[in-house]
């Protein structure tokens, strides 16, 4: 017996291809996995409104199942296959005319043919649908219908399982707004893995290996990213923060950082971080000279002061480190207003 895919959806045989859709969308929302965690029955039915959705959404793929559903499954139906031969098993001579053999090779060529350019039409028509549901995901983000843009980028990938970009879309979405940062990142993984993958596929699935959290996941897509692609600054950022921050490498994170700087020479927070890399490798003279060009770039930053004053108190400039704590006291750091309280008497 054949599914009955039409039952499974609620609509009837005679459905139009509008009242489908609509129909598994309904469906899609009522039994996505992210709303039915641990709920097996609720994922089956996922699966099953997705396969009957493939089959009925292709006029291809439908027509075949319409005519399996109502003869190849009635045994009783006039072109149902017969009931195999009580005789099959015995030998049969025939004799082949020449003439029959060059009509039987002119048709199966026909048919290779038919069947070759069939398949190709097929793929083409399969990439025209993913691209449509692709622009109608990027129509819904604009609109901010989240849950519209995640069902048409996965109605994407149904119709080109190839379709990167529409895996790159739908990992955001489900990191963004659905807070499911495995699947993203799964999806991340798929978009990597098809065809050549743009920067921000990496940058991206870095930070969602973040979010997880998983810093060490995180440096290796970062990693990829710098090799693939060098000039790519923010990826270098990522790499110093995470180094510094996260792993307390600080000399991997200097370099880091000055590659930032070697790409945006104006990159006042890279300039700050290298500050602070100094500081800890006891590089103190330079640590104040990368703080000096952070705050010419970028004037008033409370952090930066502080992190100058610490500084200028290692290498005994009391009376300048406490001018730099009093200006970040200022402006609302705390560390500063303990530091003068505690150095600046």
């Amino acid at each position: 017996m054949f599914t009955d895919y039409y039952k499974i959806l609620g609509v009837a045989p005679t459905a139009t291809d509008a009242q489908i859709k609509s129909a598994y969308k309904s469906l899609a929302k009522i039994h996505h996995p992210d709303k039915n965690i641990g709920d097996p029955a609720s994922e089956e039915i996922f699966k099953n409104i997705g396969m009957a959705y493939q089959t009925l959404s292709d006029p291809w793929k439908r027509m075949s199942y319409d005519f399996k559903r109502e003869h190849l499954d009635n045994p009783n139906h006039p072109i149902a296959p017969p009931p195999l031969n009580a005789n099959r098993n015995k030998r049969w001579k025939a004799t082949v005319q020449p003439s029959n053999v060059k009509i039987a090779t002119v048709v199966i060529g026909f048919l290779i043919i038919i069947s070759v350019v069939g398949y190709y039409f097929y793929g083409f028509m399969n990439s025209l649908a993913a691209k449509e549901a692709y622009v109608s995901g990027i129509d819904y983000e604009k609109k901010q219908d989240i849950t519209a843009a995640f069902l048409a980028y996965s109605e994407a990938i149904t119709f080109d399982p190839q379709y990167a970009n529409a895996y790159y879309k739908r990992g955001l979405l489900q990191s963004r707004f659905l807070a499911n940062h495995k699947m993203a990142l799964y999806d991340l993984n798929q978009a990597i893995a098809l065809g050549t993958p743009l920067a921000s596929y990496y940058f991206e699935a870095a930070k969602i290996a973040i979010l997880l959290p998983d810093a060490t996941k995180a440096l290796q897509y970062l990693d990829s990213c710098v090799y693939r692609f060098p000039k790519y600054d923010s990826a270098w950022f990522y790499i110093a923060e995470i180094n510094f921050h996260g792993k307390e490498h600080y000399q991997l994170a200097k370099v880091a950082y000055q590659k930032v700087i070697d790409l945006k020479p104006k990159a006042a927070e890279a300039y700050a971080g290298l500050g602070l890399c100094e500081f800890q490798l006891k590089n103190f003279k330079s640590s104040v000279n990368n703080f000096n060009t952070a705050l010419q770039l970028k004037p008033s930053q409370p952090q930066w002061l502080y992190g100058r004053g610490m500084s200028k108190y290692k290498l005994k400039l009391t009376v300048a480190a406490c001018k730099d704590w009093h200006s970040a006291s200022i402006l609302g750091s705390r560390q500063a207003h303990h530091s003068i309280g505690k150095y600046c008497q």
